[in-house]
């Protein structure tokens, strides 16, 4: 599992190697959200269904 340190070093890295600006944080900030939450639901979905 990538904790949240280590995916703010790698978006810093990612916006250092490839010049991008700030509507591109913006842009990756939403998909990292979207991301985050089906990972989420996933996990209540496992946990629902081992009980």
């Amino acid at each position: 599992m990538v904790t949240q340190q280590y995916g703010l070093l790698m978006v810093a890295l990612l916006c250092l190697l490839y010049d991008l600006q700030p509507a591109d944080l913006e842009s990756l900030a939403h998909q990292l959200a979207e991301f985050d939450a089906v990972n989420d639901h996933i996990t209540e979905m496992k946990h629902v269904a081992s009980h």
